[in-house]
């Protein structure tokens, strides 16, 4: 016997005596102790109260724990049953199956049978047993430790065939559920509030990153074009083979170079919230040029991403290279002088021997000007911490602003 139930009975003892104490005519000077006011002879216990407490309803004393009638009737009531998945049935089908199915003995504590419609639009069966039939169904629907650690959808609504002892089991009925009444089944379901419009901001911005080595880095970037904004991204020194995995970044399209002997590979993201092609893809290894649509105005954007050989004994392949990307910007600016050309990437020269590159050309790019911290560009005792670069047409500097590193 638990400890729980010895101190119910205990308490229950109490009472009693206290109760009978109260009423005994003979016990006066423990009553006037007890309710302050002395009884009066003849007058129920009920009307021996003071004026003040005319208005103040008796409030009774209850022991712990519920009393023997309501025990009473939690054994003796019906228990309410659920059936799923009886489709359209009509209760007078239902119960013709019932029939069939249940064995003599549950069929005869059967008391009410009633189809409803659940809130979400299901229709379902409900059924009502006697106490002394139900006991032992909801003994077999209780679910093992072993049952629950599995987590399953379907140990809520308990299938019919593991309760063969009064269920007989046939394809009519073999996706019917069984499960006890809850009242929260036929709550109402009240219409979540609207919530307000939220409009992502665009990402609309562009930059350029070298990552010597793409690895365990990929979080890294996708939090860098998180929390940036950022449309478009070129990536340098990937490291990633022809054989080996394509670089893939969820909602963004990957343009990529894979890495070769003397060259480390380098790709392009675009966003595919920018319809966006590879402009005479695999012509060269060196760049990337990608045509991008709506990210500002009607007109296209061309962006070639750059990777330039490094090292001082590849200075002439470095010059050839840089003569193609400034032979397909001079392409793109003969058939539209207003055309929005972005070259971005690796030079692996400095800004100032790039500048004057570039500045034979007419109409040629500009170097983007750069915001923010100078330390953070020109760090001290480092030659090259510049190679990086952003260059852009006349059309597309009016629209860009300062770039940050």
């Amino acid at each position: 016997m638990g400890l729980g139930v010895k101190r119910w009975r205990r308490e229950k003892r109490r009472f009693f005596v206290r109760r009978d104490r109260a009423l005994s005519e003979d016990n006066a000077s423990w009553i006037e102790r007890r309710f302050g006011t002395p009884p009066r002879e003849g007058v129920p216990l009920e009307e021996r109260r003071s004026e003040q407490d005319e208005d103040v309803p008796l409030a009774p004393f209850l022991p712990y724990g519920p009393t023997r009638s309501q025990f009473t009737a939690e054994l003796t009531a019906p228990v309410r049953f659920c059936l799923f998945n009886t489709g359209r049935l009509t209760r007078r089908e239902v119960w013709d199956v019932l029939k069939d199915h249940l064995a003599p003995e549950v069929m005869d504590g059967v008391i009410r049978v009633q189809t409803f419609l659940q809130p979400n639009g299901y229709p379902r069966t409900d059924f009502w047993l006697e106490a002394r039939v139900a006991a032992r169904i909801k003994q077999g629907l209780y679910l093992t430790a072993a049952q629950r650690r599995r987590g399953t959808r379907e140990l809520n609504k308990f299938p019919l065939y593991k309760l063969k002892w009064f269920w007989k089991h046939d394809k009519l009925t073999a996706r019917w559920r069984l499960d006890t009444w809850k009242s929260w089944r036929d709550r109402k379901l009240e219409p979540r509030p609207a919530r307000p419009a939220f409009k992502e901001t665009p990402r609309r911005g562009i930059a350029t990153l070298n990552v010597n080595g793409m690895g365990a880095k990929k979080p890294g970037i996708i939090n860098l074009l998180r929390w940036n904004r950022i449309g478009v991204l070129a990536i340098q020194e990937t490291l990633l083979g022809k054989n080996q995995y394509r670089f893939h970044v969820e909602g963004y399209e990957t343009y990529q170079r894979p890495k070769s002997t003397g060259f480390r590979g380098h790709a392009l993201l675009v966003s595919r919230r920018f319809p966006s092609y590879e402009v005479s893809p695999n012509k060269e290894k060196c760049y990337i040029h990608v045509k991008i649509t709506k990210l500002s105005g009607d007109r296209p954007w061309h962006v070639i991403s750059v990777y330039l050989p490094s090292g001082g004994n590849r200075r002439s392949e470095r010059t050839r290279c840089l003569k193609d990307i400034m032979l397909e910007y001079r392409d793109v600016i003969s058939k539209d002088r207003d055309a929005k050309v972005v070259i971005m990437g690796d030079f692996n020269m400095r800004r100032d021997e790039l500048a004057r590159r570039i500045a034979k050309e007419n109409d040629g790019p500009t170097c983007l000007k750069i915001a923010g911290c100078g330390l953070t560009f020109h760090r001290k005792g480092t030659k090259w911490s510049d190679v990086d670069n952003i260059l852009v047409s006349p059309a597309a500097n009016r629209l860009l602003k300062p770039g940050k590193v």
